[in-house]
């Protein structure tokens, strides 16, 4: 069966609980294939690469968590976890992917193409999968756990 199949039948129960979907290294390499990453508890860094005239540079960026800062934007369909860069400047090769998002002194980063390659994703109801959104996140070493609720 499912992870969802007892709570189709008490949807009430449904609404109220969060799902932590555990996004690993290797996950979010899948879904973002021009960046490294590199997490431990309440830290990522993103390794990414620089293009000059002639040469490849590569460039780090560290990000701390803000684990109550999401936004969930039903009209691009995106769910946008928010960090807040240990750096003065975000680099602009950052932001001109369509994952990551500025906001004030805030990089958000969509984790919605990460989540829909997890099993947990696979077993949601296809009823309920555009529902979903961000409640909140966990940066640890061995991933990023994001949970989700069932937008009423």
């Amino acid at each position: 069966m499912g992870l969802f199949i007892e709570d189709l039948i008490n949807f009430g129960n449904l609404m109220d609980a969060e799902i932590e979907v555990r996004l690993p290294e290797n996950v979010l390499k899948n879904a973002y294939p021009d960046i490294t990453f590199e997490l431990k508890d309440g830290l990522l860094k993103m390794y990414y690469e620089k293009r000059g005239l002639f040469f490849k540079r590569k460039g780090e960026l560290r990000l701390s968590e803000d684990s109550r800062m999401v936004s969930n934007d039903r009209d691009t369909g995106k769910r946008y976890i928010f960090m807040k860069p240990l750096t003065k400047d975000i680099p602009e090769v950052i932001l001109k992917k369509g994952e990551f998002l500025s906001d004030g002194e805030f990089l958000g980063m969509d984790v919605w193409p990460a989540i829909k390659l997890t099993e947990v994703y696979e077993k949601i109801p296809r009823q309920f999968k555009d529902r979903l959104v961000v409640a909140r996140y966990k940066l640890k070493k061995d991933g990023i756990s994001v949970f989700l609720k069932v937008e009423k």
